[in-house]
């Protein structure tokens, strides 16, 4: 961990005054804060760049964890769903992260602006990395930060901030892939609209030829690339979206077959397999642990 973060996160120690998630008027900008260690969570993370600055998380990310240490960075291009928890937490020294939000419109807007001497060659590249976080981003996260004690600042200088960050990101180790999933009918951008589309019809039945012809691919193309940028084929996704979504139901007090039938299941018992194979217990303990 550098300075610049260590400085950042004791900023933050005394900006925020509780557990949880803190938004900020800035409204691409968020703060994360545990105080204590927790058990696994499901969550679909948004396209999102995030800056782990005190305390350790440990992270599933393509079948092996990961843990997400102070002075790196995670940036997610892509909803994907992650399982994580907090490792290293306490009253004292609680996880804190920062979460900047993508704009994928921004970006792809910033992108066509740049000239193309100035863009690195792109190839196929994963939806979700972890790298350490360079001074440079966390000098725009800090002037991010000092802009809520001037509160009138903030309509004139975060627009600006906010495309320094893009602009940051796209020319740093994360811009391959945000460039990829940006250039209008690379393959990733295919399966990013992909995604897009599950995203928004996970409950429903999807044919992955229907799919495939929706974002103008080859079913063996789709699949393909689907998995490089997800390590999952299309309906592995969709599964994983629907199991995440209902989980929160379930832990919110839903009953389970009501929750699974929400979500587009058709059998209670093909729900159970299913929810058990991707978090390791039942839904019935779930929902008895909340």
């Amino acid at each position: 961990m550098t300075e610049m973060t260590g400085k950042l996160a004791e900023k933050l120690m005394c900006l925020i005054d509780r557990d949880g998630l803190y938004p900020t008027s800035m409204k691409s900008l968020s703060f994360f804060k545990v105080s204590a260690p927790t058990h696994c969570d499901s969550n679909i993370y948004k396209p999102s760049f995030i800056v782990t600055l005190q305390g350790l998380k440990s992270l599933y990310l393509y079948g092996t964890q990961q843990t997400f240490s102070p002075g790196e960075s995670l940036i997610t291009s892509i909803d994907i769903p992650i399982q994580s928890y907090i490792v290293e937490a306490s009253i004292q020294q609680p996880y804190l992260c920062a979460i900047f939000e993508l704009n994928m419109s921004m970006v792809a807007q910033l992108m066509s602006e740049l000239d193309s001497g100035s863009q690195r060659h792109c190839s196929e590249s994963k939806g979700v990395m972890i790298v350490p976080v360079s001074d440079t981003l966390i000098d725009v996260m800090k002037r991010m930060v000092d802009l809520l004690d001037n509160p009138n600042d903030i309509p004139v200088l975060y627009p600006m901030l906010e495309r320094e960050m893009i602009y940051r990101l796209l020319m740093g180790e994360h811009g391959e892939m945000l460039r990829q999933l940006c250039t209008f009918d690379s393959s990733s951008n295919k399966v990013m609209r992909a995604i897009q589309y599950l995203n928004e019809n996970y409950k429903k039945t999807v044919r992955v030829d229907s799919l495939a012809s929706r974002v103008n691919m080859s079913v063996s193309s789709l699949h393909q690339h689907f998995k490089a940028v997800t390590l999952l084929t299309p309906l592995q996704y969709q599964k994983q979206l629907r199991l995440y979504e209902a989980r929160k139901m379930i832990m919110q007090g839903m009953e389970i077959s009501s929750a699974a039938f929400q979500v587009g299941y058709e059998s209670a018992s093909h729900f159970s397999r299913d929810y058990n194979r991707t978090f390791g217990t039942s839904p019935s303990r779930d929902r008895e642990a909340h």
